[in-house]
């Protein structure tokens, strides 16, 4: 025998009560039902990634609440079967699960933001670059050309005192490794150090301009390809 275990309209009010007040869309939500053993239960799911949804495992006489939701506490993906006493106490687990809901979806993707500029960079050292020290005057010419670089960057980009103390350190640390490393090893942090401070400092939509900007100082004393 069949039972409808999906929740009333007011229910479904009172979570959109819920998702108002923690500061979310509605619009974003979308509710479902699906079978479990002949019974027909509700979900919500958030539109944009129905894999974070809020299953709500309730028996059709309103006398047992289960609930099961994603994301889940804490850092769980999955919040497994959970029973509540009643209803009210099954809203405080909705709330639990917006909440983690909006700290996921408000979340900043780093690492995607960092292929987008990985994407953007075109200095690749040669493979035929032989791995032996840099002559002192040469690196004496790309500490020059390193301060060159700083003063270009802060003026083009508008780096703001603060964030200039963190670029010219970095570069700095750049100049003094030139006299240490190896030029193949120095050639790969200079990589490392660009995408780090076009990451931090520079909108993804001038990061072409950045790396370009990167050629022009360092890419006849780096050996990068396409200098």
């Amino acid at each position: 025998m069949e039972h409808d275990c999906s929740l009333l309209k007011s229910q479904k009010n009172e979570v959109f009560d819920r998702i108002v007040r923690i500061g979310l869309e509605p619009k974003h939500f979308i509710w479902d039902t699906y079978y479990i053993k002949q019974s027909l239960y509700s979900v919500l799911a958030y539109k944009d990634n129905r894999e974070y949804n809020f299953r709500f495992l309730n028996d059709h006489n309103g006398e047992e609440y289960w609930c099961s939701f994603s994301p889940g506490m804490g850092y769980s993906r999955v919040q497994r079967q959970i029973e509540s006493e009643n209803w009210e106490d099954e809203l405080i687990f909705v709330n639990t699960w917006l909440g983690s809901l909006k700290k996921e979806i408000e979340a900043p993707d780093f690492w995607g933001e960092l292929e987008k500029y990985q994407s953007a960079l075109t200095l690749t050292p040669s493979d035929e670059l032989v791995n032996e020290p840099i002559p002192a005057f040469e690196a004496d010419e790309i500490h020059d050309r390193l301060l060159l670089f700083a003063d270009k960057v802060e003026k083009k980009f508008n780096i703001q005192e603060e964030e200039s103390k963190y670029v010219r350190q970095k570069l700095n640390y750049l100049s003094d490794e030139a006299r240490k490393q190896p030029r193949r090893n120095w050639e790969n942090m200079v990589i490392g150090v660009m995408i780090t401070l076009a990451f931090q400092y520079i909108p993804p939509e001038q990061a072409q301009s950045f790396f370009a900007l990167v050629k022009e100082c360092l890419g006849d004393l780096i050996h990068l390809i396409g200098s």
